[in-house]
């Protein structure tokens, strides 16, 4: 098996074309693995936002609480009150646990952006009732 050195560094025509297409080749090869690189950034950037953009359609006690900004004792004692079943939140058939409509409790805190009172007056005047 022989050896093929490398030519040392010189301003011979052959050593400054070698070192050319060195650089040339390592250029193209780094370009190739940003690209790569930079594919699979957008792919998983792609797959995040879907995951962020993605709501939930309903979510139990605790998440919408979380949801919405409350505790979780908010939502219980208002069941059939403020919040009506089969609009804002239903019982799996044979479940004992509670399942909350993201988007009416998006609407009823917005209000569908018809009403001036605020989400904090709403709240404020659920808490007076207690």
């Amino acid at each position: 098996m022989s050896v093929v050195s490398e030519p040392t560094l010189s301003k011979d025509p052959e050593s400054v074309k070698f070192f050319e297409e060195k650089i040339v080749n390592t250029q193209e090869a780094f370009i190739n693995i940003l690209k790569s690189k930079d594919s699979e950034i957008q792919k998983l950037n792609s797959k995040l936002q879907k995951k962020v953009l993605i709501e939930p359609k309903f979510a139990t006690t605790k998440d919408a609480a979380s949801f919405i900004g409350v505790n979780p004792s908010f939502l219980t004692k208002r069941q059939n009150k403020a919040f009506k079943q089969g609009i804002h939140f239903f019982k799996p058939e044979g479940e004992s646990i509670v399942r909350w409509s993201i988007t009416a409790l998006s609407e009823w805190l917005t209000n569908d952006k018809n009403n001036t009172e605020t989400t904090d007056t709403k709240l404020e005047k659920l808490l007076k009732r207690r």
